[in-house]
C-alpha cells in the first residue's frame, strides 16, 4: 500500500469548507426556528381567540337564560 503524504494546504482548504458549511447550516436552522416560533405564536393566539369567543357566548347564554 502506498503511503500518502500530508498536504497542509489541502487539509486547510477542507477544514475551511467544512466550517463554512456548518455556518450555512446554522443559519438555515435559525430561519426554521424563527418560522416555528411564529407558527406556534399564531396558533396560541388563535386558540385564545376561540376560547374567548366561547366564553362570551356562554356568558350571553347564561344572562339570557337566567
Amino acid at each position: 500500500m502506498a503511503e500518502r503524504q500530508y498536504n497542509y494546504e489541502l487539509c486547510e482548504e477542507r477544514h475551511g469548507n467544512i466550517t463554512e458549511a456548518f455556518q450555512r447550516q446554522g443559519e438555515r436552522i435559525g430561519k426554521v426556528e424563527n418560522r416555528f416560533l411564529a407558527i406556534m405564536t399564531i396558533l396560541v393566539v388563535n386558540l385564545l381567540g376561540i376560547v374567548g369567543t366561547l366564553a362570551v357566548l356562554l356568558l350571553r347564554l347564561n344572562v339570557q337564560g337566567g
